[in-house]
């Protein structure tokens, strides 16, 4: 593998226990992307992830309980992307010609700068490649048995 981006949704799906088939494939995705060093995420994707953990859009989310502590190991185990201009400038750019809105465009600028092959998301924009970054979605690539 190479650099692999991880969208706020696989994130989201690692941590929520409504959903045992698609948080067993998520966090078995992040735990191979960090052992292989190939986990990368940006800010943004970290923010959103708080912000839907802290209005309590989760139920039963046990990260919530020490969520500064989770998004610790988060960034240990990633490189981690800043939204920089150079990343709100691309996004712009990327946003224009795929018709994305501009944080959905902020992935892949984020991810290009990172040197990633692939965005892991369920939230596939209807584009199977951006500038030359696939988009793939992990939880659809297992058996549903």
């Amino acid at each position: 593998m190479s650099q692999a981006f991880v969208d706020t949704n696989i994130l989201l799906y690692s941590v929520d226990a409504r959903y045992p088939r698609e948080r067993a494939l998520a966090q078995a995705l992040i735990r191979e992307l960090s052992l292989a060093g190939e986990l990368v995420i940006s800010a943004q994707v970290l923010s959103e992830f708080c912000a839907v953990i802290r209005r309590g859009k989760l139920p039963d989310v046990s990260v919530a309980v020490d969520l500064a502590s989770y998004v610790d190991s988060l960034c240990a185990a990633a490189k981690v992307v800043d939204v920089t201009a150079g990343v709100v400038a691309d996004a712009v750019r990327i946003g224009v010609a795929h018709g994305m809105s501009h944080h959905d465009a902020q992935i892949p600028a984020a991810a290009a700068i990172a040197g990633c092959g692939v965005i892991y998301t369920d939230d596939l924009q209807g584009a199977p490649a951006i500038g030359g970054i696939r988009y793939t979605n992990p939880l659809t690539h297992a058996s549903d048995d």
